[in-house]
């Protein structure tokens, strides 16, 4: 196979954003492959001392440390610090991304204090968010609050990570893929920390965003998906005196119901379908002040949740083998929705996460002579998640 040409491919800016692409996407075999082929070419076209070069090797590296080869990854990583350093000094840009590429590569080899001297070194840069490095440096700032973790601090790691994961989601969004891993990073800390309500809030939040950026096929939304599983509260079974109320067959019925407030923070799709498994769902319109966002760990992000609300005019279309479930969309497209469903006594089935802008859902496959309930809740920025309906079938026995 002939060489690639960089010039003819697009030129290296855009095979090196291609190659992000991969990497971002998890496929980090292609991502490899492809950055060696840039690095033979920039090598033939006598580029070896260029920053494109040096960029390809940074990239090269970070491909490796995640398919395992450390060894060659470290020797990467190290020349490109060098080379920054020498070429460009302490507080280049190139040099801040370097020393935090090389942290992290260490970090995986388990050599924590030469990974923190590169985190510190990389912070201490100066560098802000707003200027080029200014990724590099808050990514440096989250992996010193992973390394704690991994050193056996995990109560200041959580301290750390959520400093680090606020200043990240201000700078980059709540839908940056970096953004996303912090969420889910701090979703598993707050998880070994045993407080499985604000690990469930983290994760649900990093659950949506990963579904909404990178779609439900991707690695990272199935490892979130299992996460999410592994933290949920247990289910109490249904009470034998659970009321049944008949409807008619493909009946319309509109439901809006508000979370008991005790059910505590995020959309804890396990928990709030404990509550509504028992056959309690409230028939009819419910007052807005009642309504009960789920508490996240900032007052701030509860005010917003309550004030923005939680999807309203729930409608349950009951077919027996199938429900279509309807709603309106408080945040008019921006927000992502969470839908799980249970059977009356039953777990919770798998979480759902929704595009933004969904307003109905089709769930078949049921069985009609049994009840089900579906609960419903939006993602907002700042990690608000503000949950609605727990909406529920009434059938007769024996239909």
């Amino acid at each position: 196979m002939p060489r690639r040409s960089l010039r003819d491919a697009g030129g290296v800016t855009g095979e090196l954003a291609r190659a992000g692409e991969l990497i971002a996407a998890w496929d980090y075999p292609a991502a490899r492959d492809l950055l060696v082929e840039l690095h033979d070419a920039a090598l033939a076209a006598g580029r070896e001392d260029h920053l494109d070069t040096l960029t390809i090797r940074r990239m090269l590296a970070e491909a490796l440390r995640e398919l395992g080869y450390l060894d060659d990854a470290r020797g990467l990583a190290s020349g490109v610090v060098r080379a920054t350093r020498q070429r460009y000094g302490d507080r280049h840009p190139a040099t801040v991304r370097a020393l935090a590429g090389l942290g992290m590569v260490l970090h995986t080899a388990g050599e924590y204090g030469q990974a923190r001297q590169c985190y510190e070194q990389a912070v201490a840069s100066g560098v802000s968010a707003e200027q080029p490095a200014g990724r590099a440096v808050l990514l440096a700032r989250a992996q010193l609050a992973l390394l704690a973790r991994d050193e056996g601090d995990p109560g200041a790691a959580v301290r750390q990570l959520t400093v680090a994961y606020t200043l990240h989601r201000r700078a980059f969004g709540a839908g940056d893929l970096e953004t996303i891993r912090l969420a889910a990073e701090l979703g598993r800390l707050y998880s070994v920390l045993g407080d499985h309500p604000a690990a469930r809030r983290q994760l649900a939040v990093a659950h949506s965003g990963a579904y909404a950026a990178l779609g439900e096929d991707h690695p990272l939304t199935g490892a979130l998906e299992a996460a999410l599983g592994e933290v949920e509260a247990p289910m109490p079974s249904a009470p034998v005196s659970a009321p049944v109320l008949a409807v008619p067959a493909r009946p319309l019925v509109r439901v809006v119901a508000a979370v008991a407030g005790g059910l505590g923070t995020l959309l804890v799709v396990a928990g709030a379908v404990a509550a509504l498994a028992t056959g309690t769902g409230t028939r009819g319109p419910v007052p807005a002040a009642a309504a009960a966002p789920v508490r996240s760990a900032s007052s701030v992000s509860s005010t917003r949740a309550a004030v923005r609300g939680a999807p309203r005019d729930v409608v349950l279309h009951d077919a027996g083998t199938s429900i279509t479930v309807s709603w309106t969309d408080p945040t008019d497209g921006s927000g992502g929705v969470l839908l799980a469903l249970a059977r009356a006594g039953q777990p919770a089935g798998p979480l759902r996460s929704l595009p933004p802008g969904t307003h109905e859902e089709l769930l078949t496959g049921l069985d009609p002579a049994a009840d089900y309930c579906v609960v419903l809740a939006v993602v907002y920025a700042q990690d608000a998640v503000a949950q609605a309906a727990r909406v529920c079938t009434h059938r007769t026995p024996g239909r």
